[in-house]
């Protein structure tokens, strides 16, 4: 743990694993990390102790809380699953079969709705917090989805991925439809056509140089 005040580590808590994403209950009292192997360790923050496990199976990660901070979500890229905790009991309350290693997940701000980036699919499912369930799958042109995040007006939702380019992908919320997606990587033929051109460009840098140094001959004196 870091004080903002002087940026220096104040304490450390062991929580039995290698520690992941973190997320915290609105009210501060209380953040939820994943160890990196198969469950999330529960911090009271006014002792800085570990005061839960929850075993949610193999390679949980990344986590989101609700906001009525009554449920958190939590990826597991292994299983491809979203597995529900109550907050109030430390379980598990429902498990959701998503899309192909999910990763980052991020709730609407009205509670609604949970979009999981799929990196395994490129693509985002969207999770009915109601009923637990998918309801739409959004693909995507760009490989890799990784990370999520939602306008705090829960109009937009926006998707990092893994592509070479790097890119950023914008999801409208009411149609779940992509609004904004990177432009796609030039095609062979746009190459090919570059390369055809990098030979003449030579070529008149060339004829350049050389009449540049036929005018720096001197003519012969008689």
């Amino acid at each position: 743990m870091i004080s903002t005040a002087t940026n220096k580590v104040t304490t450390s808590i062991p929580i039995g694993g290698p520690s992941g994403p973190v997320a915290f209950t609105h009210d501060g009292e209380y953040a939820y990390v994943t160890n990196g192997r198969s469950s999330i360790s529960v911090i009271g923050t006014a002792t800085n102790t570990v005061t839960s496990t929850i075993d949610i199976g193999a390679h949980p990660d990344d986590l989101a809380v609700a906001p009525s901070g009554e449920l958190v979500y939590c990826t597991s890229v292994v299983n491809g699953t979203v597995s529900v905790i109550n907050t109030s009991t430390n379980t598990v309350t429902a498990t959701i079969i998503v899309g192909e290693l999910p990763d980052g997940v991020a709730i609407a701000p009205n509670g609604a709705y949970a979009y999981v980036a799929d990196g395994g699919d490129n693509s985002v499912s969207v999770i009915d917090t109601a009923t637990n369930t998918v309801t739409a799958t959004v693909p995507l042109d760009r490989p890799l989805p990784v990370g999520v995040a939602i306008t705090p007006n829960g109009e937009y939702a926006y998707v990092t991925d893994l592509s070479p380019e790097g890119s950023v992908s914008v999801i409208n919320i009411g149609t779940n439809t992509v609004n904004v997606s990177p432009s796609p990587t030039p095609t062979i033929p746009e190459f090919s056509s570059l390369l055809l051109i990098v030979p003449l460009i030579l070529s008149l840098f060339s004829v350049a140089v050389l009449l540049r140094h036929r005018k720096t001959i001197t003519k012969p004196s008689f």
